[in-house]
C-alpha cells in the first residue's frame, strides 16, 4: 500500500508543479496551494490515526493516496517559495539553508508526538492508555497542529520579489551550450546556443 501510494507521486508531482507555476492569484501563485492543502491533510492524517473498526487495506490505500495528494501540494510550493523570496543567489541559498535546518529539527521533535500521546493517556487523560487512545491522541494532534502550522507560515511570509536575472551553463552536446534561464518572473527556459563547449560545468551567471 506504501508502494502504491508512494508511486502516486510520479502522477502527481509534474501535475501539482505545473498548476501552482500557471496560478495567478491576489495572494500570489504558491501560498494559495499551500492553503489549499489543508483540508486534505488534516482529514486524511484524522482517519489514518483514528479509523473506524472493520476497515479494509482499501481504506488504508485511500486515505494514503488522500494524504500524499495533500503533502504535494504543500511540499511543491512551499519548496518553490523559497527560490522567488530573495532577488539574489546567495540569499536564496541561506533561505534554502535554514529551511532544511529547520526541516530536520521539526523532524527530530515529531518523533516526540507519540511520547506525549502516550504520557497524556498513561497520566492525564483519565488513565485512558492503549494503543488505540494513542493514536486518536495523535489524530487530534494532527488536526489541531496541520492548519496551525501552514496557516501560520502562509501568514508570516511575505509576497515573492523579482528575481534578478542569471543562468546555470553546462554543457550538453560537444558543439552546444545550454543555459537554464532564470526571468525577472521566476519563470524558467532551456536555452541552447550552437557554439563550442569543453568539458562539463557549473556556473551561476547573473
Amino acid at each position: 500500500m506504501m508502494l502504491i501510494a508512494s508511486a502516486f507521486d510520479i502522477v502527481t508531482y509534474p501535475l501539482i508543479g505545473w498548476f501552482t507555476h500557471r496560478t495567478r492569484t491576489r495572494w500570489g501563485r504558491r501560498r494559495v496551494w499551500m492553503l489549499a492543502s489543508i483540508p486534505f491533510l488534516t482529514l486524511a492524517s484524522y482517519r489514518l490515526f483514528v479509523p473506524p473498526d472493520g476497515v479494509s487495506e482499501y481504506y488504508l490505500l485511500l486515505w494514503l493516496l488522500v494524504f500524499w495528494f495533500g503533502s504535494t501540494m504543500l511540499q511543491i510550493p512551499y519548496c518553490a517559495l523559497g527560490g522567488e523570496l530573495a532577488p539574489t543567489y546567495d540569499e536564496r541559498t541561506r533561505i534554502a539553508a535554514w529551511r532544511s535546518w529547520i526541516g530536520i529539527a521539526a523532524n527530530v521533535v515529531s518523533k516526540l508526538v507519540p511520547v506525549i500521546a502516550g504520557l497524556c493517556t498513561a497520566y492525564f487523560c483519565f488513565d485512558m492508555g492503549g494503543v488505540r487512545n494513542n493514536l486518536l491522541i495523535i489524530g487530534m494532534m494532527m488536526v489541531v497542529l496541520v492548519p496551525l502550522t501552514i496557516a501560520t507560515t502562509v501568514a508570516g511570509v511575505a509576497g515573492p520579489t523579482s528575481i534578478a536575472p542569471g543562468a546555470w551553463h553546462f554543457s550538453l552536446l560537444p558543439d552546444c551550450t545550454a543555459s537554464i534561464c532564470c526571468s525577472a518572473q521566476a519563470t524558467s527556459s532551456i536555452c541552447c546556443q550552437s557554439r563550442p563547449a569543453q568539458g562539463f560545468s557549473v556556473r551561476p551567471f547573473r
